[in-house]
């Protein structure tokens, strides 16, 4: 099985748009074509704000995606990471695809000066959130992650 992640372009933006709303159908968040679009195409032009990765399996065929948004830390001293979304169309899971894309996506991570990644995972998903913990990720016993958001809808 060869696993590769693509740093996704401009001409990727359709097919990123399809993962998300699956993605997005599959945890139970809101998707709006219009807005998804409009969110992506900085992400995918301006790499000071993060990386969008198509992963491919054996070379052609395209099975998901990982986006990866850039913050900074005073706590760590630098460029903090998000994982901000992550998918693998069903019929690829459970067959360790999603821990080689993420140790990759690590390793791109690191090449890209990050001190810190952080990843959010639904409390229904035990099996991605397994997976996560394995790699090295940790729950924070400090505090909670609070969030607000400053958008009117």
């Amino acid at each position: 099985m060869n696993i590769n992640l693509n740093q996704a372009q401009e001409k990727d933006i359709p097919i990123l748009l399809q993962f998300i709303k699956a993605y997005h159908s599959y945890d139970h968040i809101d998707f709006d074509l219009e807005k998804a679009e409009k969110a992506l195409h900085p992400l995918i032009l301006d790499e000071h704000i993060g990386r969008a990765w198509i992963v491919t399996l054996d070379q052609t065929n395209q099975i998901g995606y990982i986006l990866l948004t850039f913050g900074y830390s005073m706590e760590y001293c630098g460029r903090d990471a998000f994982f901000d979304e992550f998918f693998i169309e069903e019929k690829y899971r459970g067959q360790g695809i999603g821990r080689v894309v993420l140790e990759k996506a690590i390793v791109e991570a690191k090449k890209l000066g990050v001190k810190q990644l952080y990843l959010e995972v639904e409390r229904h998903n035990i099996g991605a959130e397994h997976l996560y913990e394995s790699i090295g990720f940790y729950p924070r016993a400090r505090y909670h992650l609070l969030t607000m958001s400053l958008t009117k809808e």
